[in-house]
């Protein structure tokens, strides 16, 4: 639940900004660049990591929506299956527990949690531990380096997924710039420049603004005297003060 609030949070703090900016909401609706963007990242994803990782990124996707699978009548199961083990172990002894622990499933002891029952993963690390001392094959510092590696190689599994989303959202700014730089190659075709866009030329909308300068300050132009159509030209840009005052030096120094 949380993570939809958060989500709607950002969502509307974002798009709420941009609005109360004055900002047309449908400007930020452009298909294809989400195609470029998300379809690139998503491949990329794909073709980095194993199926087993893809998989498991999946259904962890999905679980954030449910929350965690863990409740508090869990925890207190596992504490009171470990108390009969270790019950069973004083009162019986080591090899008390060897049938249990050979086959949990059809055991008496494992059978009455079904819901730890059904963790393979914390059935099999505790059966393991329990079967090292049962064999009597290690010393207790032995032991407990084992299943502190056993516990980190555990962890760095479970962790893979989210390891794996988190580059991927790395990588989504250089796809960025990668749909940057293809829409500004379809709006100005390979054979012009950026000195050959002007303002007159519809392809080249998004970058108008820099052959404005180079028509009112370049070297080459001073000599012409176009000074009404360039300040005719400062007076339409948003950003008409500099312009202007561009132009006003190259009248100087055309009628010096």
């Amino acid at each position: 639940m949380l993570v939809l609030v958060g989500a709607f949070m950002v969502l509307a703090c974002v798009l709420g900004g941009f609005v109360l900016a004055h900002g047309q909401i449908l400007a930020l609706w452009q298909p294809y660049e989400l195609l470029i963007i998300g379809g690139g990242a998503v491949g990329a994803f794909i073709s980095a990591n194993p199926a087993k990782v893809v998989k498991a990124a999946l259904r962890d996707a999905t679980g954030l929506l449910k929350g965690s699978k863990y409740s508090k009548q869990d925890y207190i199961d596992l504490l009171s299956m470990l108390y009969d083990l270790f019950s069973l172990m004083r009162k019986e002894g080591l090899l008390g527990i060897e049938e249990h622990i050979e086959d949990p499933q059809s055991s008496s002891l494992f059978s009455a949690y079904p819901r730890l029952l059904r963790e393979h993963h914390l059935i099999e690390f505790t059966t393991d531990c329990l079967r090292l001392i049962v064999g009597g094959s290690m010393n207790p510092h032995e032991l407990e380096q084992l299943l502190e590696v056993e516990l980190e190689t555990h962890h760095h599994e479970a962790i893979a997924p989210a390891l794996a989303i988190t580059k991927m959202a790395d990588a989504l700014p250089g796809f960025g710039i990668v749909a940057a730089v293809l829409g500004w190659r379809m709006r100005c075709p390979a054979s012009a420049s950026l000195r050959r866009c002007s303002v007159s030329s519809p392809p080249c909308r998004s970058w108008a603004t820099i052959p404005r300068v180079s028509a009112c300050t370049s070297p080459a132009r001073w000599s012409v005297p176009s000074s009404a159509s360039c300040f005719a030209t400062a007076s339409s840009a948003r950003w008409a003060p500099p312009l202007k005052t561009a132009c006003r030096k190259m009248a100087a120094r055309s009628s010096a």
